[in-house]
């Protein structure tokens, strides 16, 4: 019952977060000097042919009865239609969120697998020439600028080794010849479940360097997050008391210490996700991922009202339902946890 009133309270709460997040965003996109009619209709277009077309968009209206219409569009399940792809953006994002939510899902897979046991080892050797080190690495993954690292990677892996495709997320000669078949829009899910294991392979090719570029930040704070609890937890007289009844080391560190320490770090990498939901922008440009990143930038670049805020919003929703699953899970894993 507790939790039912929880999940309640959270989701009223999260509604008015989005109606706030949408209006802000509505608002601003307005202000930019810019008329999205002009924009839907083309440059070369004659002034009655641009007046009928704010009138058809609503452009014509007061501020406040656009957003009211664009509110009830969007519970009936309609973002709108992009002025610059004459598309329903509803369409659009079905073409590229699918790309960018396969990127940061790695992204995350490394952040987790290289942060956490790093972690967890540099605590456990705390002052040692190994925990120096990690200590160094997280701040040196924290401290590179994103775009920094990406240039980099695709200048040693790519330019000067070759052994990473340079951007993009398949090769054309597969695309040509071995196309994937779409079911999820993820290319890894997609090639495998279908038995495409030449497109699977060129996937992943694709995928390794702009996944590494985006981890980088997600490696530094799960690392020093992790590293920071377990010398918290390990220092607790249950521990002590396990050492003292000569338990193994591993189940010391491993199911009694790191099932404590781990749920803070759990939390972090779920922000951390909706962050590099955001944070993705930058690397999709410079590996030329066909992502939302990529989206949201031309539709900035093309004063895209309707995909601007579309973009906005369905980020935020993103934000909401992981914030309210980790709360959940965080209850799950830790009974000392309540949901008041």
């Amino acid at each position: 019952m507790g939790r039912a009133r929880y999940i309640l309270r959270r989701s009223l709460l999260s509604v008015v977060v989005l109606v706030g997040v949408s209006a802000v965003t509505f608002a601003l996109a307005r202000v930019v000097p810019s008329d999205p009619a002009r924009k839907w209709v083309g440059p070369r277009a004659r002034p009655e042919q641009v007046e009928r077309a704010r009138i058809e968009l609503g452009l014509d209206r007061p501020l406040y009865e656009q957003y009211v219409g664009y509110l009830g569009q969007v519970l009936r399940g309609d973002l709108g239609t992009s002025v610059r792809s004459h598309r329903p953006i509803l369409e659009d994002l079905r073409r590229y969120l699918p790309a960018t939510l396969e990127l940061v899902l790695a992204s995350m897979a490394i952040s987790t697998l290289v942060g956490i046991p790093l972690g967890v080892v540099a605590a456990v050797r705390q002052g040692s020439a190994f925990d120096r080190s990690c200590r160094l690495f997280a701040v040196l993954n924290i401290s590179i600028p994103v775009f920094w690292l990406a240039l980099i990677l695709q200048l040693v892996f790519s330019q000067s080794l070759g052994w990473l495709p340079l951007g993009g997320r398949i090769s054309r000669g597969v695309s040509l010849f071995a196309p994937i078949q779409p079911v999820t829009g993820l290319y890894l899910v997609d090639a495998s479940w279908t038995g495409n294991w030449r497109a699977l392979w060129d996937a992943l090719a694709h995928l390794i360097l702009p996944a590494l570029a985006l981890s980088s930040y997600g490696i530094g704070m799960s690392l020093r997050m992790t590293r920071a609890n377990m010398l918290e937890v390990l220092g607790q007289k249950y521990i002590l008391a396990a050492r003292a009844a000569g338990l193994n080391p591993w189940t010391i560190h491993f199911r009694l210490a790191l099932k404590n320490a781990i749920v803070p770090s759990l939390v972090l990498l779920g922000l951390m996700f909706v962050w590099q939901m955001t944070g993705a922008v930058l690397v999709e440009i410079l590996f030329f991922w066909p992502g939302l990143g990529t989206y949201l930038m031309d539709a900035i670049l093309n004063i895209d009202f309707p995909a601007i805020v579309s973009v906005t919003l369905v980020v935020t929703v993103m934000y909401v339902l992981v914030s309210l699953a980790l709360d959940l899970v965080q209850t799950m894993i830790d009974p000392r946890v309540t949901l008041d």
